[in-house]
């Protein structure tokens, strides 16, 4: 993260982990102190493969994670739909945090803005920010890992992710402002 020119607070987010969760909280808290300075924030989320990268179990949480940063960044409620059997929606509520930025607030995508990634831009844009970049990847799959004591794991899809209007993820995200 850091300050750009005008006044503009810029938040890179590359994978979702408990150890990314940490620095990006930090990091909008520093935004919410200064948020009288700011005239808006840049969540980049490109090249964002929506995956979760751990170096052990306490950190694979990416869906927690994501939640994380969603509930910093909108006002909170339903932020989502998850569709966990056919045709069987069901609303993914969070609990906003506080405060909550109320800066103006652009989201960066592109072709490599994947999966949970997918899920946030969405999330924010339902939210008042403007998505702006090019098409996303288009990946609706819900992963969640579970680690074995033993230091193994399996990942086990457990839903399809739409936007609270019930639009599907596998189609991707189209900005609201294109540019290459």
């Amino acid at each position: 993260h850091r300050l750009l020119a005008g006044r503009i607070g810029y938040l890179t987010v590359r994978q979702f982990n408990s150890r990314v969760t940490l620095h990006f909280l930090q990091a909008l808290d520093g935004v919410a102190a200064s948020s009288s300075k700011l005239r808006g924030l840049i969540v980049d989320l490109r090249g964002h493969p929506g995956g979760v990268r751990a170096e052990s179990a306490a950190e694979v949480d990416g869906f927690l994670s994501a939640r994380k940063l969603m509930a910093r960044l909108t006002r909170g409620g339903a932020v989502a739909t998850l569709e966990r059997r056919p045709t069987v929606r069901e609303p993914l509520t969070i609990v906003g945090a506080h405060p909550t930025l109320t800066l103006p607030r652009i989201v960066l995508v592109d072709q490599g803005t994947a999966n949970i990634s997918e899920m946030v831009a969405a999330a924010l844009r339902d939210g008042g920010a403007r998505i702006m970049g090019v098409h996303t990847f288009g990946d609706d799959v819900l992963s969640l890992f579970t680690v074995f004591k033993s230091g193994g794991g399996v990942e086990m899809t457990s839903a399809h992710m739409l936007t609270t209007a019930g639009v599907d993820l596998s189609k991707g995200i189209e900005p609201d402002l294109p540019i290459s």
